[in-house]
């Protein structure tokens, strides 16, 4: 009896691109803090060079782990039509 995983690459793919977007969005709403007319809230604190590079590192790693699951999801997918033409 074959155990059914609890969750898909194309479930984890769907996440993480989820992930992706919310990361762009507080990226975006990070800069319209620091343009707002020059006035920055209290105690913020801008984004510097470093941590733009590293969020766009985060950024390229998280889209090559995206592409990995996405075509795991694609070989379980057909994996599984194989499995299904070979029992008809």
């Amino acid at each position: 009896m074959a155990i059914e995983p609890l969750i898909t690459h194309r479930d984890v793919t769907t996440i993480m691109g989820i992930l992706d977007d919310i990361h762009g969005e507080l990226r975006r709403i990070r800069r319209l803090l620091e343009d707002d007319n020059g006035e920055e809230p209290e105690n913020y604190q801008r984004t510097t060079p470093e941590e733009e590079a590293l969020m766009d590192e985060h950024h390229r790693a998280l889209q090559e782990r995206i592409a990995y699951h996405e075509a795991k999801a694609r070989e379980e997918e057909e994996q599984q039509a194989q499995g299904g033409q070979a029992a008809s």
